[in-house]
């Protein structure tokens, strides 16, 4: 099938595209598993094994390859996993070799991906066209440049924890196993405003948009557990996920599914 690139918006033949980037998906389909537990956090529907890995035709062979694997995937999934140097103390973890923009740019990549997908479980995730077309130069590009004093990370902050259990109810293995897809918390007040989340290998990763209309103030300002560009190692603070609303809210209608379906 061939028509534009989501991405490159060249017409080309299209690849099967992930939202969240296939290689966490297929770390957990290993030992002989193809498929996964899905679970929907609601009352009714029960657990299901499926392959749990939503892709449809978004991106050319070369965008996804080239651009998203090549440029972004590959360098923050080693991040994620360990595989560079990482220290740890009782209150965060330290990983090394840390290249911010490629890293910001990945993160925002997965939002920006759910946010132009059309499957049914990335809806509530929409950030409009105008939006989603500055996302998509600056993925293409891999700059966070918009303007001359002005960059991407001034509008959207990323924030990053180490989810931790303090009442050892799940072990660190489960933890890092959990895939919890980009969905939005809208705050119940205005200070609180609206952000979007995900979660993947034991990361609390938040994206928020700066409430600030003052210029200095949209540069200065800083949210908690912001990743930042300032030195050549990322501070990961440990959270435990009952100080995580939207977390502690997925993780006890989990454990609630394994009350009433059996153990997942």
């Amino acid at each position: 099938m061939s028509t534009v690139c989501k991405l490159c918006l060249k017409p080309k033949p299209l690849r099967d595209s992930h939202i969240i980037p296939r290689a966490i998906y297929r770390r957990r389909k290993r030992f002989g598993k193809p498929q996964l537990v899905a679970v929907t956090i609601d009352e009714s529907t029960p657990p299901d094994l499926s392959n749990c890995d939503p892709k449809e035709p978004l991106f050319c062979s070369s965008c996804e390859n080239e651009l998203l694997n090549n440029r972004y995937e590959r360098y923050s999934d080693s991040l994620l996993t360990g595989k560079f140097p990482v220290r740890k103390n009782p209150q965060e973890i330290i990983l090394e070799n840390f290249k911010y923009e490629r890293f910001y740019l990945y993160v925002i990549s997965i939002l920006w991906r759910a946010s132009i997908s059309s499957l049914d479980q990335f809806q509530g995730i929409n950030l409009g066209n105008d939006f989603n077309e500055k996302l998509r130069k600056c993925i293409f590009i891999g700059n966070i440049k918009l303007g001359v004093s002005l960059k991407l990370d001034h509008f959207l902050r990323v924030s990053m924890y180490r989810v931790t259990d303090e009442q050892n109810m799940f072990d660190t293995r489960f933890i890092k196993s959990l895939i919890l897809n980009p969905n939005v918390y809208r705050g119940k007040t205005k200070k609180e405003g609206m952000c979007y989340y995900f979660m993947i290998e034991g990361f609390f990763i938040v994206i928020r948009f700066s409430t600030k209309n003052d210029l200095h103030a949209v540069r200065t300002h800083r949210e908690p557990a912001q990743v930042t560009g300032v030195f050549n190692s990322l501070s990961v603070p440990l959270c435990d996920f009952r100080n995580i609303p939207q977390l502690e809210h997925s993780l006890t209608g989990l454990i609630l599914k394994a009350q009433n379906h059996g153990e997942l």
